[in-house]
């Protein structure tokens, strides 16, 4: 999980991130957000945070959450 605009972890380390793990997913929230799990304004980047957490189920590959 990554915020799409985050200048703290950049997107395109945390792309590079997810492709050096052979099941590794992404998933980007279209914000300038940096505490993605306690202080976002979006309530969904928690969500599949806690699902994956709870299930190992992940998003979809290429999934883009808005933002509110």
């Amino acid at each position: 999980m990554n915020a799409k605009h985050d200048l703290a972890t950049p997107l395109p380390g945390a792309q590079r991130m997810a492709r050096a793990f052979p099941k590794g997913r992404l998933a980007v929230l279209d914000a300038v957000d940096h505490w993605l799990y306690r202080k976002c304004q979006s309530p969904l980047p928690a969500q599949a945070i806690d699902t994956y957490l709870r299930t190992l189920k992940s998003p979809p590959p290429g999934t883009t959450y808005p933002n509110p």
